[in-house]
Formats: structure tokens, sequence, C-alpha cells
């Protein structure tokens, strides 16, 4: 008799360990985020050792690279016939998206106006490893004619014709589109952004000149440029 019971005691102890051992416990963890339209138009600091610039200077103040540029001609009245001032400024575009670049200008000078000033886009360069190829930019119109290799003096009248000039910016003008620029990288990172060249071009000459009123002999432009996304 004692033998049966030790039998059934060792019985139900099996199986109630193999029902605790069965009983699983989980739970979950949902990892979730979105993805948003992203773009950065800054100065191109990284560039600009190769820029040459002729009766013209110029620096970026702006923190972080932002585009804080301010390109001084200095005196723009010697007449000299012929002899053009030009400047350029680097840009650095990046993007996950497709993107369009406005200009709009501000100011006003009785004697040096917004069509003595050529501009254009004179180079976009798709080099780095982490820009989106193949590319698809597009500079609007005219602007990527360069002013200074394509205005026309005349020797005789000392006038000038550029191509395409701050004036054909007026109050807001579409200046160059394109498809997404970076894989991946941040707004800083080296080699996803999109190398963009801009050209500034101004001949001296015999402007006018208010002996009365000297803030008049000075002439201040703001060309703002602007990016965005679709």
């Amino acid at each position: 008799m004692k033998k049966m019971l030790a039998v059934c005691l060792a019985v139900v102890g099996t199986s109630a360990l193999a029902q605790v051992s069965a009983t699983p416990s989980t739970g979950t963890i949902l990892i979730t985020g979105t993805t948003a339209p992203a773009v950065s138009l800054k100065f191109d600091s990284d560039n600009t050792a190769g820029l040459t610039q002729t009766g013209a200077s110029g620096s970026n103040v702006g923190a972080g690279n932002q585009l804080d540029y301010t390109l001084n001609f200095g005196a723009v009245s010697e007449g000299n016939i012929g002899t053009l001032e030009t400047a350029y400024i680097n840009l650095a575009l990046r993007s996950n998206v497709s993107y369009t670049v406005t200009g709009s200008l501000a100011g006003a000078n009785a004697y040096v106006t917004p069509a003595d000033i050529g501009f254009a886009i004179t180079n976009v360069n798709s080099g780095g490893a982490n820009v989106v190829t193949p590319r698809a930019d597009t500079v609007s119109g005219s602007f990527q004619q360069a002013a200074g290799a394509n205005a026309v003096v005349n020797g005789a009248t000392g006038d000038v014709t550029y191509t395409t000039t701050l004036n054909d910016i007026g109050g807001s003008a579409v200046i160059l589109t394109g498809n997404r620029i970076s894989q991946r990288g941040s707004f800083v990172s080296p080699n996803n952004a999109l190398i963009v060249q801009t050209e500034f071009t101004l001949l001296p000459q015999l402007f006018g000149y208010d002996p009365v009123v000297l803030a008049n002999n000075t002439f201040n432009y703001t060309l703002t440029l602007t990016m965005t996304s679709p």
C-alpha cells in the first residue's frame, strides 16, 4: 500500500511542472517614425579657393554657413571701358526631395540699376559620392549663360549688354529646379551636396553722382534665394 501511494505522488508532481513551463509571456514594441521633405541652401565654404574675383570682394558672415553674403564692387565710376568686374559665389544645396530655387530682388538706385549687374548660374556640379544620380537639374531660361563671358561691350559708348541681369529676377523668378540631391547624410555632411556657382558682373562706368545727398551714391540690392520642396 505504501509503494502505490509514492508512485501516485510522483506522477502528480511531474504533471504540474510541465504545465508551468508551457505557458509563455510575450509583449510587443512598436517602432515607428515618419520622414519629411527636407531642403537646405547654404554658402559653400569648402569650394572657394578656386574662385577668382576681379575688381570685387566679398565674405559670408552667416553662422554655420547660412547664406549671409556681402558682395562689394567698390567704386564703380572709374569709366574703365571694357574692364568687367566679376565675382563668383558658390552655394551648397541638399535635399531628400525634388527642389526649386527662387530668387527675389529688393532695392533701388537712380544711377546703378539692376539691369547694370549681370547675373548667371555658371556651374552646377553634381560631384560627390552621396549625390543622387542621374541628375536632372535645370537652370531656368538664359540664366545658365555666363554673365561675363557673354557680355557685349560697346567700345564707342561704354554701354554693356548682358544675357541676363538682376533685372530679370525682378520681384521673383524661378532660377533652378532639380530632382532629389542627397543620399542620406545631414545638412553638414560631406559629399552629399550639389554645388551651384553663381556669377555677378558689373562694368564700371561714369554712373551718376549726387553731390548733395551722398546716400544716393551707394547702391544696395538684396538678392534672396529660397529653396523649396513640392
